[in-house]
């Protein structure tokens, strides 16, 4: 394949920094147009990777609302 055909056709690559939740900056390569980002989850601060579970501290949960209407049958 001609090397001429193939110019322009790949974005280009450069770095990124991205800020974790608990202020760790780490550097990737993107083709993304920004220069920096902010995460709001995670490894960090997620449950599926920290094993923390946060059931029951949303006022209207599903569960919250079933245990209000069906928790004196229990």
């Amino acid at each position: 394949m001609n090397k001429d055909r193939s110019k322009g056709k790949h974005p280009k690559l450069h770095e990124m920094k991205v800020t974790l939740t608990n202020g760790e900056v780490i550097v990737i390569m993107t083709t993304s147009s920004k220069s920096e980002y902010q995460t709001d989850i995670d490894p960090m601060s997620h449950g599926a990777w920290t094993g923390e579970t946060r059931i029951g501290t949303e006022q209207d949960s599903g569960v919250s609302k079933f245990l209000k209407k069906y928790g004196h049958m229990m």
